[in-house]
């Protein structure tokens, strides 16, 4: 046996090697473990002491590369080196993990519900089972079978000493301790192991650290801690009851948090809701705010813990690439991860705001776009467009083939251009639809008839308040028109001649005073007219009998 020269310093750091590089334990109860494994040359097998649903084996090889393979409820998991990538293997270091799912009640998730590890029977909860053996030139080297110590007779030791066997520190230590595998056992009720650092020199560390096992007070923690001695804090602690592979670091630097064989840089494993909390705490000054990332068979999510545990962004599984993408200049793409315009996106259905739904095919778009397309909004199965684009000189908005364009406004038609060019103005129902030979048709009643030519809505249904005109009223107003010639001020070359809308009399006026209805003019200009016909009638009554008169009065003469 090989002769071990230990002193104090020698005990600790043997100590700190053994917590940090100590083999892996199989259950978390290891007098009844889950399995029990059988070696052989070309490989191993487990012998499973629990029922499970179906099981995961994972093994981290020398190489850094990660084996996995699923067995199913009956099976005896195994893995056999001469069957893998069909070659040799690595010679090195092998850790294996089995994932077991055991026999429970089906849960169910409703409507994306998170399931809080509170509300779980933690006896219900994936257990894992994992250790490691060694490779020797393309064999698996079998364990030790264990062997007791040379038992020398134990001793109290108060000076440097070369020690053969193992050895106990501590008030506990008793003569004939049985140490099993243990090199070095720390005994007593108070267990600590201080690093006292007793430079002198300012250019020289001097912090003093501690590995703690447990509180000393009553009632305290269960744990295993590293003290920062000389300003009181301990950044590193372990409870008792974490489960196996809480921190995991494998030989790649690759970090597993629940599992003893990472995958990536940063791996978690839980049997429900993965979760990183960011919880700003206000001690820097800042309004306190938590985050939840998070993710489960339900949907991957970020939860505001501090508002009310809202979940403002979610992702359900098998989601299609590229749902959202965001390119190196800046552009949002989704559905596409080659978004052309500052928003670009690839659909398959748009309903719009009347009801009908479009159809839309593999290449149909919603999109800014920086060339012809202004504004792409869906596209149907044929290929047509619902659109702004703009051409050389002129922007455009356009339909698709065969349908009316409608603008509404507080879900009411109020604009349509028809299939057929007609205008509608006003809400003329859901759809809209314009009157047989009218060009433009509004819900007033006016309308632009196919010929070109207005023509304003005139009905007594349409209109209150109806008095007739006075012969006087209509004859003062005509006296008042004073007709002008002009020129609007947006086109010099053009002469008018009309009225000016703030000179005309009341009667004919509008409420601006900006504006001029022809129809008013012409309504009291018919109305002088036709006094006027009356006068004549009257005058030419008057004119029949004189002349009549004066007929009869030369005949009398001759």
């Amino acid at each position: 046996m090989k002769i071990l020269k230990i002193n104090s310093t020698i005990i600790a750091l043997a100590v700190v090697v053994l917590l940090f590089t100590g083999t892996t334990a199989l259950a978390a109860d290891t007098s009844q473990p889950l399995a029990e494994v059988m070696y052989g040359s070309n490989g191993l097998s487990w012998n499973m002491k629990v029922e499970y649903n179906s099981l995961t084996l994972r093994v981290a090889m020398p190489d850094g590369n990660i084996f996995e393979k699923s067995f199913t409820a009956g099976s005896m998991p195994g893995y056999d080196l001469s069957g893998f990538n069909g070659g040799p293997v690595a010679d090195g270091s092998y850790t294996y993990e089995l994932s077991i799912t055991p026999r429970l009640p089906v849960r169910v998730r409703t409507d994306g519900e998170i399931i809080k590890p509170e509300k779980l029977d933690l006896n219900l909860q994936g257990l894992t089972f994992s250790g490691s053996f060694s490779v020797k030139n393309g064999s698996i080297v079998q364990p030790a079978t264990e062997q007791g110590p040379d038992n020398p007779l134990d001793q109290v030791i108060a000076d440097d000493q070369i020690v053969i066997g193992s050895i106990c520190v501590g008030q506990d230590c008793v003569n004939g301790e049985n140490f099993g595998f243990d090199t070095i056992r720390l005994k007593e009720n108070n267990l600590r192991i201080k690093f006292e650092d007793t430079s002198n020199s300012a250019s020289f560390p001097t912090v003093d650290w501690q590995l703690t096992a447990n509180d000393s007070s009553n009632g305290g923690q269960n744990k295993f801690s590293i003290d920062s001695i000389d300003n009181g804090k301990t950044p590193f602690t372990v409870e008792y009851g974490a489960d196996s592979h809480s921190l995991y670091v494998d030989d790649g630097g690759r970090v597993g948090l629940g599992t003893s064989t990472p995958a990536v840089n940063l791996h978690i494993k839980e049997g429900n809701t993965p979760t990183i909390r960011l919880e700003q705490d206000g001690s820097s000054g800042f309004t306190p705010q938590t985050w939840d990332l998070a993710g489960n068979e339900a949907n991957f999510f970020i939860r505001d813990v501090t508002n009310g545990s809202k979940l403002p962004f979610r992702i359900v599984p098998n989601a299609p690439s590229n749902s959202l993408y965001v390119n190196a200049s800046g552009n949002v793409g989704l559905g596409t991860a080659s978004p052309d315009a500052r928003l670009d996106v690839i659909g398959q259905t748009v309903l719009n705001p009347t009801g009908e739904t479009f159809t839309l095919n593999a290449n149909a778009t919603m999109h800014m776009h920086k060339s012809a397309t202004v504004l792409v909004l869906a596209e149907n199965s044929a290929g047509s467009t619902v659109q702004f684009s703009a051409g050389t000189t002129d922007t455009f908005f356009g339909s698709r083939s065969n349908h009316n364009m409608h603008l509404l406004t507080n879900q009411l038609n109020r604009v349509g251009i028809d299939k057929s060019g007609n205008v509608y103005i006003g809400n003329l129902g859901v759809n809209g639809s314009v009157t047989a030979g009218r060009r433009i048709d509004t819900d007033t009643g006016a309308y632009l008839t196919t010929g070109g030519v207005w023509t304003s809505t005139s009905s007594r249904t349409k209109k209150n308040n109806i008095k007739t005109i006075s012969a006087q009223d209509a004859a003062e107003v005509v006296a008042k028109l004073e007709p002008v010639t002009f020129n609007y001020k947006v086109d010099p070359s053009e002469q008018y001649a009309g009225f000016i809308a703030e000179d005309v009399p009341e009667l004919v006026a509008q409420n601006d005073r900006k504006s001029l209805v022809a129809m008013d003019i012409l309504a009291v200009v018919t109305k002088v007219v036709q006094d006027q016909q009356v006068t004549i009638k009257d005058q030419m009554k008057t004119i029949a009998e004189l002349s009549s008169r004066l007929e009869k009065l030369e005949k009398k003469s001759k």
